[in-house]
C-alpha cells in the first residue's frame, strides 16, 4: 500500500503564525492556489486512482475537494492535536500569556497537555488507530491520499524515521509498504521539488 499524506493549504492563521489545533480556520487565497497545485502534481505523476480521506476540519476538507474535485471520506481521527487554550495565539503571545506553562509544554514535547487541550498519548493513539485501520482495509498495491495537518503527518511518520518531519503547507509525505516489509519507505515531496 502507498499512503500519501498531504498537509492542507495555508490559512490566515498559518500566515500569522497562530496555533490552530481544532479551531476551524478556512484556507487563505494562497492556500487555495496551493490546493489546486497538489491535484495537478499528482495527476502529472499519473496518480489518478486512489482512496481519498480527510480530516473533518475545514482547511483540510477544502484542500481535498479543491485538489481532487471530489468529496473525501471524512475521519475525525485525522484532526490536528487539540491545542486547547494555546490555540489562536502565536508562540510569543502564548509565552507572554502562559509563561512557564507554555514553555514547559514546548520543551517537554507536549507534556503536560495545554489547558483544555489533548494529551499527546491520546493524539498518537487516535492517529495510529486510523493508520492501523487503513492498512487493514485497503488492499496491497492500492493508494490512499489523506489530507490532514502537520502534527498528524509527524505523528504517523515518527515510528518509521529517525528525524522529526515538519511538513510545510501543501507538502506531501509518501509511505510505501512493500510486500513482506512491516515498515514503509518514507519520502518527502515538497511543494516545489521531488516526485512520487
Amino acid at each position: 500500500m502507498r499512503l500519501i499524506l498531504v498537509r492542507h493549504g495555508e490559512t490566515p492563521w498559518n500566515e500569522a503564525g497562530r496555533y490552530q489545533g481544532w479551531e476551524d480556520t478556512p484556507l487563505s487565497p494562497r492556500g487555495t492556489i496551493t490546493a489546486k497545485g497538489i491535484g495537478v502534481r499528482l495527476r502529472a505523476c499519473g496518480i489518478n486512482r486512489f482512496h481519498l480521506w480527510s480530516s473533518d476540519l475545514a482547511r483540510a476538507a477544502a484542500t481535498a475537494r479543491i485538489a481532487f474535485g471530489r468529496v473525501p471520506r471524512i475521519d475525525r481521527r485525522l484532526r490536528e492535536l487539540d491545542f486547547g487554550e494555546f490555540a489562536g495565539r502565536t508562540y510569543q503571545e502564548n509565552l507572554d500569556h502562559f509563561g512557564p506553562r507554555f514553555s514547559d509544554w514546548v520543551e517537554h514535547r507536549g507534556h503536560p497537555p495545554p489547558p483544555g487541550g489533548e494529551l499527546l498519548a491520546d493524539f498518537f493513539a487516535r492517529t495510529g488507530a486510523w493508520l492501523t485501520e487503513i492498512r487493514t482495509m485497503v488492499p496491497a498495491g492500492e493508494t490512499v491520499v489523506a489530507v490532514t495537518h502537520g502534527g498528524v503527518v509527524r505523528a504517523l511518520v515518527r515510528p518509521f524515521v529517525d528525524e522529526e518531519l515538519w511538513p510545510g503547507n501543501g507538502e506531501l509525505t509518501v509511505l510505501q509498504w512493500n510486500v513482506g516489509r512491516e515498515s514503509p519507505a518514507v519520502e518527502r515531496w515538497t511543494r516545489h521539488e521531488g516526485r512520487i
